[in-house]
């Protein structure tokens, strides 16, 4: 509650707004319109002196200036309210004040209440109510009531007016106290509902907020749409698994910016299977995993749409898988090393005797070949477990990989034309060390399968970028190839096709390349021989 202040004085406490809005000032512009048609009636009657209404019999010429002074005020209120000066409540109360003592003099200029005028001074009143409320509209009946009671002794004691029906005044005087107090409630709990609206839309808007900031801080990427397949709702993530910078337009349609998406979408609407759904973004290049969920309860109402990085996925599943392969690891050490050393011990000792016959010494080889192969897997798995998280950081692999060339084959005693490095230069976030241990792996793999070519580099190790402006590094080998038919488990764990192998080698270097955001694939090549591919994220460019 507010004190208002009427030419100086504090008057009664008003409820109106505590925020003048425009439709506040609308409803007063309205009001003065029909204000103006209202006096612009009057200035008629009062020119044309109409003989079919008692209006201004009485006293022409006051109807007359009242009239006229009347329609300039309704002008001049015109501009003042469409300029807004002066301030909305100041402005209300003296035109509700002008409308009363104007209406007062019509009233007397026709021969009092009794020619129906009075009910003009109830409209006004109303209006006052809705446009100002509370308690402001009790006090402009009450400045109306005491006009015409003015007017009615006037016209009576000093007009020795005839006719005039105490009884019309009376019923005006409660008319005009009713429909104020009708109004004083009805326009107070509208203005609470209007507050309560107010409030409530300013939750909804700090909720909204809320929300958002929620959505676009998600890593997993989400997008909603509606009944026609339009986006509503996407965040940053859900725009870099679908290669989108920015969506231009409102509301665009999903077939339009992720066709793949979009199809899965009609998919699941037909078949109704919950569930994940994978699915290839041609733009991104990146494999996706899905998520939809009716909004409302069918699927008619909109979707709602989770997107994950299936590498991603694949990662966090690796690092659970990790963390149990750590304490199996632990468990190995502890338990199968400690036979294992005794067992190759005892062999050792049994091949220093002098007593054995070929026979038994190629019996003792075996277990000291097999012993350490095991030694060599579990050693595998171990590695496994106490791999730490990847640090990764820009590099320019250019300079790097000739270096790694250069101690590789000093490591295996190789000539340093049995490793070519080819390509352009390109830039990768990549751990250096473990980058250093999947090349190891790969290029001792690819000497191994490269007997001979003597006059040509065997191993070639290829950089540069692919259709999706990706750093990639390939290493091909000139040798027999992998048959088709184990192409898909090469990269399993324990998965080998040599004797003395122990089949984590390609496993853990996958490993390695998903903890450095990077994929391992292995493609046959054209002529003899086979690639291996690492493909790095696209990386930002080192600052010098």
């Amino acid at each position: 509650m507010t004190t208002q202040t009427f030419f100086g004085s504090k008057i009664l406490d008003d409820s109106g707004p505590t925020a003048i809005s425009v439709d506040y000032w609308r409803s007063l512009y309205y009001f003065n319109l029909y204000r103006l048609a209202l006096a612009m009636f009057f200035v008629t009657v009062a020119i044309s002196g109409a003989k079919f209404t008692n209006y201004g019999q009485s006293a022409p010429t006051v109807f007359f200036l009242t009239s006229i002074a009347y329609a300039f005020f309704g002008l001049a209120s015109l501009v003042t309210i469409t300029k807004g000066w002066p301030a909305f409540r100041l402005q209300a109360q003296i035109q509700f004040f002008v409308d009363i003592l104007s209406i007062t003099l019509l009233i007397h200029s026709s021969g009092g209440v009794e020619s129906g005028l009075g009910l003009l001074l109830i409209v006004s009143v109303a209006a006052t109510g809705v446009v100002l409320g509370g308690r402001m509209t009790i006090f402009f009946a009450s400045v109306a009531t005491v006009g015409v009671l003015l007017e009615h002794t006037f016209a009576v004691t000093i007009m020795h007016s005839t006719g005039r029906q105490p009884t019309q005044l009376a019923l005006l005087g409660v008319g005009l106290f009713v429909t104020a107090f009708l109004f004083y409630g009805l326009v107070k709990r509208i203005r609470r509902i209007e507050e309560l609206a107010e409030s409530r839309g300013f939750d909804l808007a700090n909720l909204e907020q809320v929300n958002r900031m929620v959505i676009e801080r998600m890593h997993t990427g989400v997008l909603a749409t509606d009944d026609r397949d339009r986006i509503r709702v996407v965040n940053e993530t859900a725009l870099g698994l679908l290669g989108l910078k920015t969506i231009v337009g409102t509301w665009p349609k999903l077939g339009r910016l992720a066709p793949e998406l979009s199809a899965r979408l009609r998919q699941w609407r037909q078949d109704g299977v919950t569930g994940d759904r994978s699915l290839h973004i041609a733009r991104s290049g990146k494999e996706l995993v899905a998520r939809f969920i009716p909004l409302g309860e069918d699927n008619r109402t909109g979707s709602l749409i989770y997107l994950d990085d299936r590498s991603l996925l694949v990662q966090q599943s690796q690092q659970l898988k990790l963390a149990a392969l750590g304490r199996l690891s632990a468990s190995m050490a502890h338990e199968i090393r400690n036979p294992l050393g005794a067992i190759s011990h005892a062999g050792q000792l049994l091949g220093e005797s002098d007593h054995l016959g070929q026979e038994d010494r190629r019996l003792i080889d075996i277990i000291r070949n097999q012993s350490r192969r095991i030694d060599q897997m579990i050693e595998g798995v171990m590695q496994l477990g106490r791999r730490d998280s990847a640090h990764r950081q820009p590099v320019q692999l250019g300079p790097w990989i000739d270096e790694f060339i250069s101690y590789f084959c000093q490591g295996l005693g190789l000539s340093a034309t049995k490793m070519i490095h080819t390509g352009e230069a390109i830039t990768a976030s990549v751990d250096l060390d473990q980058l250093h241990q999947v090349l190891y792996n790969l290029c001792d793999n690819a000497i191994r399968h490269s007997p001979g070519h003597e006059t040509q580099a065997p191993v070639e190790l290829r950089t540069g970028m692919d259709e999706n402006a990706k750093p990639y590094l390939d290493v091909i080998d000139k040798g027999e190839g992998i048959p088709d038919e184990i192409q898909d488990q090469i990269f399993e764990p324990f998965f080998t096709s040599r004797s003395r192998g122990t089949g984590l080698g390609l496993y853990i270097a996958r490993e390695l390349c998903d903890a450095n955001h990077a994929q391992l694939h292995y493609y046959t090549t054209t002529d003899q021989g086979s690639r291996f591919r690492i493909s790095f994220e696209q990386s930002t460019p080192i600052m010098e």
